[in-house]
């Protein structure tokens, strides 16, 4: 429920759009040629940080998240209609840059709609890699959401709160 109220708090109702076809092949773990437009918003609460992307086309926000459960944990999560079809456990992957981190999706009811999500442990490799990306994806079956460019100084904030989160050495 406290990510919910993060998240609502972060940004308010969006109308859904369809994301462009997905790659196919090598391609599918390279950037895609041109990224969304949007602005980027962070949050933190108990346990929890989040840095959001809101496409300025109007497409529903993409979410990453790194929290304390019972273990340290990276998620990236959206209500992007694009994964209405891609039934639950389906494998897919977060594209951290152009590292791939295999998973399966995962479905959460919220008060707005349903949210997807895939989520691993935070390690140092991945806060490594969450420095050097420039953008972030969420694929599963045929959908896939990306976001736009992430400003160094959101990304490396959002890395550096990760391994506090975590008691992780931070990259």
């Amino acid at each position: 429920m406290r990510r919910l109220t993060l998240i609502a708090a972060l940004s308010a109702a969006l109308l859904g759009c369809a994301p462009p076809a997905p790659p196919t092949g090598e391609e599918s773990i390279a950037a895609p040629a041109s990224l969304p437009t949007g602005r980027w918003l962070a949050a933190d609460g108990a346990g929890e940080s989040a840095l959001v992307f809101v496409p300025d086309d109007g497409g529903k926000e993409i979410a990453l998240i790194c929290s304390m459960g019972t273990e340290p944990t990276f998620r990236v999560e959206t209500g992007d209609e694009a994964f209405a079809a891609v039934p639950e456990a389906a494998a897919g992957a977060i594209l951290v840059g152009d590292v791939a981190i295999e998973g399966a999706l995962s479905r959460m009811a919220t008060e707005t709609g349903e949210l997807v999500q895939m989520r691993t442990a935070i390690s140092e490799t991945l806060l490594t890699h969450i420095r050097a990306a420039q953008s972030f994806r969420l694929n599963a079956g045929d959908a896939f959401v990306v976001t736009g460019t992430v400003p160094t100084t959101e990304r490396d904030g959002f890395a550096a709160r990760c391994a506090s989160i975590a008691g992780v050495a931070g990259p």
